[in-house]
């Protein structure tokens, strides 16, 4: 007679694919963010270090792209950041949005900061905590 075993399955990081724009500086960090995400997720990271109207230069694409990361302290700090993102979820309703921050207390996903992002990390970014919020 078999009997049904449970079996503890990992959870998946969800199939992602796609495009995302990263304004924050290039570095050693935005290499790592380009380089894993491709590879765990097929998703091409742009990097984009020097740009004075990001919201132009969105516009001015012809593609939406699926996540936009928001480095806060390399737009400007937290009003620039947030009159960013906001300006983002008009001109791309779509997108995910993730704010990474120095000053952040922990990550988080809470609902009550949607009207600005999707989520917002503790710098540095780590492949795990970015799993975890996909699968989130």
């Amino acid at each position: 007679m078999l009997h049904d075993a449970k079996v503890f399955v990992e959870p998946r990081v969800p199939a992602i694919t796609g495009t995302a724009v990263a304004f924050m500086p290039y570095s050693e960090e935005a290499r790592d963010v380009q380089d894993w995400a491709f590879d765990m997720s097929s998703v091409s990271v742009v990097v984009l270090a020097k740009c004075q109207d990001q919201l132009a230069w969105l516009r001015n694409r012809k593609v939406e792209f699926d996540f936009v990361v928001v480095d806060i302290e390399h737009v400007g700090g937290v009003h620039a950041a947030v009159e960013l993102c906001l300006g983002i979820r008009a001109e791309c309703p779509n997108s995910r949005i993730i704010l990474l921050s120095d000053d952040a207390e922990r990550d988080d996903f809470g609902s009550e900061r949607i009207a600005i992002c999707d989520a917002t990390f503790k710098k540095p970014l780590t492949h795990s905590r970015f799993t975890e919020a996909l699968i989130r």
